[in-house]
């Protein structure tokens, strides 16, 4: 959150940045990673361009079975999960299996006490 305005808000809040990229088989692992890298500082200076107004100014024709901007998707999932606490509650994690793909392809990735964790998801 990153105005002081919307600090005392409940609730989640997501900051999506639709990045365009171009990898090709000519460039290297390393000079695509600093090509995003650069990228995506350029895209934080905007992010608080409101996202349907950018869809709004590209113009894309809109198709509700898929996203307007971008196929696939990256999320670092790295806020703190704390363990909560009630009197005679018992809370657990519940797996739940996700049958329909959000997007050709995503990969998150979360931190946890060991390191990093990856999942990939892609639509078959």
């Amino acid at each position: 959150r990153n105005h002081s305005d919307v600090q005392p808000l409940i609730g989640m809040f997501v900051n999506t940045l639709a990045i365009r990229s171009y990898p090709a088989a000519v460039k290297t692992f390393l000079d695509y990673l600093k090509e995003i890298k650069e990228t995506t500082l350029g895209a934080f200076e905007h992010q608080n361009y409101p996202f349907e107004e950018l869809v709004d100014k590209v113009n894309v024709a809109r198709d509700l079975s898929r996203n307007p901007l971008f196929d696939t998707m990256f999320a670092l999932q790295n806020t703190e999960n704390l363990e909560i606490q009630l009197p005679g509650l018992h809370l657990s994690t519940y797996a739940s299996e996700e049958i329909v793909s959000k997007f050709d392809l995503s990969l998150d990735v979360t931190e946890i006490e060991e390191g990093l964790e990856y999942l990939f998801e892609y639509a078959t």
